[in-house]
């Protein structure tokens, strides 16, 4: 692979974050925490209502996960502090479950040997 870009490691991440919530579900933003008004909003909200699918994010190309998964490469290997590494780790943790949820979605469970996601009238 080849070498990140330069960049501000800061900004970088906080437009991350924002193109992955505006990715994202409605009802994933919708259940999200957010400590300020102006505040980006995170954790996104992990109790899927029933019915709901990922289709908003299994895009291919350039609004697609692959493009997610390459600034997550060039985030971490730019990532200099220690505050820094706790957004990466905390987007990072968020995609690679994304990802699982999308891969439960799109296979059926007879063929995984993987508990059901959990819905919003589970506790």
């Amino acid at each position: 692979m080849h070498a990140a870009p330069s960049f501000d490691t800061a900004k970088f991440g906080d437009e991350l974050l924002q193109w992955w919530t505006s990715m994202m579900p409605q009802w994933r933003r919708d259940t999200a925490v957010s400590s300020a008004a102006n505040e980006l909003a995170w954790p996104l909200g992990r109790r899927a209502p029933d019915g709901e699918t990922w289709s908003s994010v299994r895009k291919p190309g350039a609004h697609g996960l692959f493009l997610v998964i390459l600034g997550l490469a060039w985030w971490h290997e730019a990532v200099n502090s220690p505050s820094e590494r706790r957004a990466y780790l905390s987007f990072l943790e968020d995609v690679a479950w994304v990802v699982g949820e999308v891969v439960k979605e799109i296979t059926p469970f007879a063929l995984l040997d993987r508990p059901a996601r959990v819905s919003a009238d589970e506790g």
